[in-house]
């Protein structure tokens, strides 16, 4: 898609109400993302209980079940490291009550350090317009540890830990973003660009 990718999409005669909704609402979390001054708006986007996982990395950041409030803590803190942290939607697809999506990412820390990356995303909503699960593929990066970020990350890191060992073999559909098909998706999207290996926590959502 173009670089009207949402306009295009949102666009598209045969979308139903549900989906032209959760179009409207990645696009509202891709903004909240970038509003520094206001990171609790981002989080609140999701639901009280969610799913938040990156595959690649095996990782869970918030799991059902678990309570969000150190993944939430892990956000503010790593938040203000940056002065400077945009989404753009490269490409977008709804289906029922989830969205795929294609972002590239631009971050400036305090420092002045300008990155640039990007991800895709599996998100699921329910009926009340709040995340429920959110997968994301952010490249081949190694698990978080401890030792990354400020005190606040140490603590979301070390908490996460212990949700992310625990055997949950009788997890909810939502562990997977089962009404939408991942590989047909990704089918539809153009060739992912997850080759920057900048540590997890400059994705501080992720």
């Amino acid at each position: 898609m173009s670089e009207n990718a949402y306009e295009a999409a949102i666009s598209t005669p045969s979308l139903t109400d549900e989906e032209r909704r959760n179009l409207k609402l990645t696009k509202a979390w891709s903004e909240a993302y970038g509003d520094l001054d206001n990171i609790e708006h981002f989080c609140n986007l999701y639901a009280d209980s969610t799913e938040i996982y990156t595959p690649l990395q095996d990782w869970y950041w918030a799991k059902h079940g678990h309570s969000r409030q150190p993944w939430q803590e892990g956000e503010i803190a790593i938040s203000e490291l940056f002065s400077h942290r945009k989404e753009e939607i490269v490409s977008i697809l709804a289906h029922g009550d989830s969205v795929a999506v294609h972002m590239a990412v631009e971050i400036t820390t305090k420092e002045g350090q300008s990155r640039q990356g990007a991800f895709a995303a599996f998100l699921k909503f329910d009926s009340n317009g709040k995340i429920v699960s959110d997968h994301s593929f952010i490249g081949r990066h190694p698990r978080p540890t401890p030792d990354q970020g400020p005190p606040a990350y140490k603590a979301m890191i070390e908490k996460l830990q212990e949700i992310t060992t625990v055997e949950d073999v009788a997890e909810e559909p939502y562990h997977r973003v089962n009404s939408i098909d991942v590989c047909s998706a990704l089918a539809q999207l153009p060739m992912l660009d997850l080759r920057p290996h900048q540590p997890l926590h400059d994705f501080a959502k992720l």
